[in-house]
């Protein structure tokens, strides 16, 4: 996301005076948005059958319940084969999906091959393409030969958190 600063809309103000009030309003109104990440909220699953065929399956809320019932949904755990996009969520799914006895892989998302030009991404398409790609072989995980366990993720974060209590304190 691009942070839209009031240099640029104090400019155009100046060229454009009927413009001020709706663009100052808009800043005000963008700087206050709580910009969370909304793709945290949900998990768009895409199946990819046994007959050859490609599909959207469902989207579904992103809670260790919701996870649950999908997994007895689709059938026995021996024919589940999953890989997700990794992001900003870490690898909760992943301990989610293996703890139910479920064998998953973390893809790079800079590793998924895009088409030139191919410029709109939602979910369902991702999860699409994703489903394709790890049918055919073509995905590669993340660098890890394993994803880190919970244990190892809570010392990371620790060192992240005393790296910023570090910089805080070297600033001031």
């Amino acid at each position: 996301m691009r942070i839209i600063t009031t240099k640029p809309i104090k400019e155009t103000n100046s060229e454009h005076s009927e413009w001020k009030a709706s663009l100052e309003s808009w800043h005000k109104i963008a700087k206050a948005a709580d910009w969370k990440n909304i793709h945290a909220d949900t998990i768009a699953i895409a199946v990819a059958e046994p007959s050859g065929e490609v599909r959207s399956f469902v989207v579904i809320a992103n809670r260790p319940e919701s996870v649950r019932k999908l997994r007895h949904k689709l059938g026995s755990v021996e024919q589940l084969r999953v890989c997700y996009e990794s992001g900003p969520t870490g690898y909760v799914l992943y301990w989610q999906l293996t703890a139910l006895g479920v064998r998953c892989e973390v893809i790079a998302p800079t590793l998924v091959a895009v088409k030139a030009g191919d410029r709109v991404k939602t979910d369902r398409r991702d999860a699409i393409k994703l489903a394709r790609s790890y049918r055919a072989g073509t995905l590669r995980r993340c660098g890890f030969l394993m994803p880190p366990t919970k244990l190892f993720a809570t010392w990371c974060e620790l060192v992240r958190l005393l790296r910023g209590i570090n910089c805080v304190l070297v600033i001031a």
